[in-house]
């Protein structure tokens, strides 16, 4: 990849890496409290150049890689440029031909990329919320299904969803849909499982023969960042971890060669809403969705790190 963008982001030529980074400045202000388009932007505009124009490019290149060989494909070309490494266990539970959802926690940063990249077919689309930049990456953005704050439009998201797995198709999804903590670092993620969504059961519900494959990602921050005291510009749990995950990221982009980051990924045997049914009496599907999250965590922490989360 070539060097930094000369300059400052207002003097960036509005190519696709160039729109991709106009719209990565705003979130990186957004996420520190600030409006994407006041002081706080601008100074990032000239100070983040660096990071966020190759940031931009790898996701360009990419997104090439999408529109050439699929999602995957795509996935595995960015963790590459990146520099991350994926290690897996449970691949062999991933159906290749039935309505699958694959349901994981969210340590945020690169685990959509990680999950993404191990399930190599080509109906796979990923359940995100949405974000102008998600919006703007040309191939990728068609593998997308977006969700807002909205009810309405939730909803809308979550038909077109079902109406996806019912053609045969395949989702990934993260059970709360905001970022929680890094199994590797700590027992928050099982505490986050008192928070997933109930709409895992609506489409457990809504489409005959669907499997769900339960997953486990961790070991994306690395614990400087988790615990930098620049999170506390932000209030709320959520936008701290937001904080780290964007600076772990800034920081990579401008000192590649520093960072070794391996994602830990574990994914359960598939299992269908009748089995899970029968599992909590016929009395709701959530609880043995929980139980069985909860055990795979477990196992996960134990299998790579040689613990409990506990």
């Amino acid at each position: 990849m070539a060097d930094a963008v000369g300059g400052s982001w207002p003097r960036l030529p509005m190519s696709a890496a160039g729109r991709l980074q106009q719209l990565i400045l705003d979130e990186v202000a957004v996420t520190f409290g600030a409006a994407p388009d006041g002081l706080v932007r601008r100074i990032c505009g000239s100070v983040l150049a660096l990071p966020t124009g190759r940031f931009a490019r790898h996701f360009t290149a990419a997104d090439r890689e999408v529109g050439r060989a699929g999602l995957a494909s795509g996935c595995g070309r960015l963790l590459s440029d990146l520099g991350i490494g994926v290690a897996a266990r449970g691949t062999e539970n991933l159906p290749t031909g039935s309505p699958l959802i694959v349901v994981s926690n969210h340590p945020g940063a690169y685990d959509s990329v990680a999950l993404a990249s191990c399930i190599p077919r080509r109906d796979l689309k990923i359940f995100l919320y949405e974000v102008p930049f998600f919006r703007a990456i040309p191939n990728a953005s068609g593998w997308f299904l977006y969700a807002t704050n909205d009810p309405m439009e939730r909803m809308t998201a979550l038909r077109a969803t079902i109406r996806h797995l019912q053609g045969g198709g395949s989702v990934v999804l993260f059970g709360t849909g905001i970022i929680e903590p890094d199994p590797a670092l700590g027992p928050g993620a099982i505490t986050a499982l008192g928070r997933w969504s109930r709409s895992i059961e609506i489409l457990m519900r809504r489409v005959p023969d669907i499997r769900l494959v339960l997953a486990a990602a961790s070991g994306i921050m690395m614990p400087a960042f988790v615990r930098t005291p620049l999170r506390y510009v932000r209030r709320e749990p959520v936008d701290r971890r937001r904080v780290a995950e964007y600076l772990q990221v800034i920081t990579q982009m401008v000192f590649p060669r520093w960072f070794r980051v391996t994602v830990r990924l574990s994914f359960a045997p598939p299992v269908t809403a009748e089995e899970l049914s029968r599992e909590n009496a016929n009395q709701g599907l959530m609880p043995a969705i929980l139980a069985r999250e909860r055990r795979l965590l477990q196992d996960h922490r134990l299998a790579w790190y040689g613990g409990s989360p506990h």
